[in-house]
């Protein structure tokens, strides 16, 4: 450890250009009187300079923890970091970091995303991350950017193994910054997971797990859109961490089935009768869930929705997708500011559980639910209400089949083009209207 720290100080200082200032030494009246001599005095000069060097030098070490790394990792691990520090401060030319400024303060920098500081689990990550990604725009063109982005990468000529084949424990450690420096921070899930998530879809895209730390960014950045999509999945909606996660490491291909299996699993997150609603202020909080997640899956069931054979799931779930929607709607518009209680808004929902959104069963109950909610809401006694139009009456009439009181034009209107009842679906056994 000595040696190359000993050899970094001196670079440092050999590219900071620091020469000795004896003329200055000499007329310093105030530094001669503290240092006793004119030897201490340069003296005091030389130290500053390699203190402040040496400053520079921890700071670059100890970058995203680096030097925690160093004091618990293993002899692969530390000859690793040995070897990419010396190459960093060469590489790098002197890590690019301020110039050296006698006294001055240091900040010991950190890469995690959304500025959130992680603790690195392989030597110099942000290093050779910097190097892959300069390297990107040389081989995103390419037919193989994956094989490309290795080549250039070899080129480099790196020593330890760190351009070649890594065994999986020693490469998933990098895959764990990757992700820390890449992907943004997550209230809902650690590091560990998003990088177990991303481990699994940089394997599904390449078709086989990755051994090269090239290719973590390669197919990363291939599928970065998806991830990004995954991870908001699971941010929006917290409850479904287990199952999305499940679903992905269980997946045995990407693509539109595994995106709907994850819809799939958000809206049965989501659904009213999976909720512990007591009072109406407990409306909100899945209120916003449902505007955070909303975006995201409706992007990817019209990604789904274009393709040229689109998933077989796509259906279903768009119809599941859409009752919800019409529950979001119901409950922005009439639970929350009617202040309906929640076991009042999961009964008049009900009707709405089965079958298509879309059908004319499903609009009869609509309307049969809606007018049993405002006989439910009011009183009544005071107010009597038609149930087609959710008015009060003007001009009664009482329909001899089922014995309800309805509005004359509306009714007239409906049984004209109907032989239904329009709250049972039932044939009508008479049309016959009585005052």
């Amino acid at each position: 450890f000595i040696d190359p720290v000993s050899d970094a100080v001196k670079e440092i200082v050999g590219r900071s250009g620091k020469k000795l200032e004896l003329m200055q030494a000499a007329k310093k009246e105030e530094d001669l009187a503290l240092a006793g001599t004119f030897q201490a005095a340069l003296h005091r000069q030389i130290l500053d300079t390699l203190s402040s060097a040496f400053a520079l030098l921890l700071s670059h070490m100890d970058r995203n923890t680096g030097l925690f790394l160093l004091s618990k990792a293993g002899s692969k691990v530390r000859d690793i970091w040995l070897y990419l520090f010396g190459r960093s401060v060469n590489d790098l030319g002197g890590f690019q970091l301020m110039s050296i400024k006698e006294g001055g303060a240091v900040e010991v920098l950190s890469d995690g995303s959304s500025s959130q500081s992680f603790r690195s689990r392989f030597p110099f990550s942000f290093f050779l991350a910097r190097i892959l990604t300069e390297a990107r725009s040389l081989t995103q063109d390419s037919q193989n950017p994956a094989k490309s982005l290795q080549s250039q990468f070899s080129l480099l000529n790196w020593e330890f193994g760190i351009a070649d084949k890594m065994d999986k424990a020693t490469l998933f450690r990098y895959a764990y910054d990757f992700t820390a420096m890449n992907c943004a921070f997550s209230q809902n899930m650690d590091r560990v997971q998003q990088a177990q998530i991303l481990w699994k879809i940089v394997s599904l895209a390449k078709g086989s797990e990755p051994t090269l730390i090239s290719e973590i960014h390669a197919y990363y950045w291939q599928t970065e859109t998806t991830i990004t999509a995954y991870f908001g999945l699971i941010d929006a909606v917290p409850p479904c961490l287990a199952s999305i996660k499940g679903s992905v490491l269980a997946a045995e291909s990407m693509g539109a089935d595994l995106d709907m299996t994850l819809v799939g699993h958000v809206i049965a997150g989501l659904a009213p009768s999976a909720q512990e609603w007591k009072e109406v202020q407990d409306y909100g909080d899945w209120m916003t869930k449902f505007e955070d997640v909303r975006p995201i899956v409706e992007g990817l069931l019209a990604i789904c929705g274009r393709l040229s054979e689109p998933p077989s799931a796509l259906e279903e779930v768009s119809n599941s997708w859409e009752k919800l929607l019409f529950t979001y709607t119901f409950i922005r518009d009439v639970s929350v500011p009617m202040k309906v209680e929640p076991a009042l808004t999961l009964r008049t929902l009900e009707p709405t559980a089965k079958g298509e959104l879309r059908t004319s069963s499903i609009f009869r109950a609509i309307v049969k639910m809606f007018s049993d909610l405002r006989f439910q809401i009011i009183n009544p006694k005071d107010d009597f209400i038609c149930p087609i139009t959710l008015e009060p009456f003007k001009d009664p009439v009482i329909l001899v089949d089922d014995g309800r009181i309805y509005e004359r034009a509306a009714i007239e209107e409906w049984l004209e083009g109907h032989d239904l009842n329009l709250l049972t679906n039932l044939p009508l056994k008479t049309k016959e209207l009585r005052p």
